[in-house]
């Protein structure tokens, strides 16, 4: 049987409380443990139970001070010595490394710095990604549909993969075959962004003027034309310390272009390992006949260890690439593919 010479809350000030050989403290969760306490029984266990009513009654406004209280209070079972406690450090070692450089800040890393009060740090910025579609065929979605034009999936496809790894995105507007006007306003639209890429006119075509806006803009070109299928005619140029890339305008071209070239390129700009691409072996569990004079890229939907092409490889075929989610690489003098060949995939 022990005194109760006080009541203590989460957030008391016990500095100047010390209980003494046969004292006992009313405490509650997440309060701070007065000096000559050396463990904490849970209420079940003492006679205590018979006092809750009248203590809920009580005023627990603001003004309340630690309460003195005249009660004996009955322990029922044995405790070992700092049983319930909460160690001061427990959660973070005095010179421990909470975050380190490079890693990525997400919410628990967030309560993590805010637990030890700390409201600023240094991070790298977001990075800013310019987009351009170009073409006149290309119409935005929610217009009716013309007579030789082709609705602007591009756009939606690299702008919600953009997101999805994180980046912030600045749309330009798309802008008929004019190469003037595509140059003056990706010289305004690279002074915002870190990045910019375009999908559209990099090929030999009358209206493929994406080669010469580079040239325009003083860009210095870095490759025009990759060996590799589909995506070949794929720009790569810099101005001002930042990346220009033109990919295909073909939309699966597109995509083998952005996750094979833009994507290792993005993942170095935000310094995050997480937006690489992973890359795994698994087993055909299909055919393919077509020789492959360069590095080829076709899609395939993997699961548990095996994948399964789709029976439209057309490049221009988005749908089938919506059942898909690996692209297998292929060696360039590859004659074919067999069922039960072990092959290199990219999830994408």
């Amino acid at each position: 049987e022990l005194e109760v010479i006080a009541r203590i809350y989460a957030g008391d000030d016990v500095r100047d409380l010390s209980v003494k050989k046969g004292q006992a403290v009313r405490i509650m969760t997440g309060a701070p443990i007065p000096n000559g306490c050396d463990c904490v029984i849970r209420q079940e266990d003492t006679d205590y139970v018979q006092e809750l009513d009248r203590e809920r009654s009580q005023d627990f406004g603001p003004e309340r001070s630690l309460k003195l209280v005249s009660k004996k209070v009955v322990i029922y079972r044995e405790l070992k010595q700092y049983e319930n406690f909460c160690f001061e450090g427990e959660d973070i070692k005095m010179n421990a490394i909470v975050i380190r450089a490079g890693e990525k800040i997400n919410a628990i890393k967030v309560g993590v710095l805010a637990s030890i009060g700390v409201s600023e740090i240094e991070v790298y910025k977001q990075v800013t990604v310019g987009l351009l579609c170009s073409g006149s065929e290309l119409m935005d979605i929610g217009q009716p549909l013309e007579a030789g034009k082709i609705y602007n999936s591009n756009r939606y496809i690299i702008e919600e993969r953009l997101r999805d790894l994180g980046l912030k995105v600045i749309i330009l507007d798309n802008i008929m075959d004019n190469p003037m006007e595509i140059c003056e306003n990706l010289l305004k639209l690279i002074k915002k962004v870190d990045m910019i890429v375009t999908t559209g006119g990099v090929s030999v075509g009358e209206r493929d003027f994406m080669p010469k806006v580079f040239e325009q803009m003083l860009a210095k070109r870095l490759f025009w034309k990759v060996d590799m299928q589909p995506g070949t005619p794929v720009l790569g140029a810099s101005l001002d310390n930042k990346v220009l890339i033109g990919l295909s305008g073909n939309p699966f071209a597109c995509l083998v272009n952005f996750e094979i070239l833009v994507r290792p390129m993005i993942a170095k700009m935000a310094r995050d390992e997480d937006i690489s691409s992973k890359k795994a072996t698994a087993i055909l569990d299909s055919t393919f006949s077509k020789k492959s004079v360069r590095r080829r890229y076709i899609r395939a939907k993997y699961e548990n260890g095996r994948v399964t092409l789709p029976e439209n490889h057309s490049s221009g075929s988005l749908y089938s690439m919506s059942l898909c989610n690996v692209l297998i690489e292929i060696p360039a003098g590859t004659k074919s593919l067999a069922k039960g060949d072990i092959v290199n995939i990219i999830f994408i």
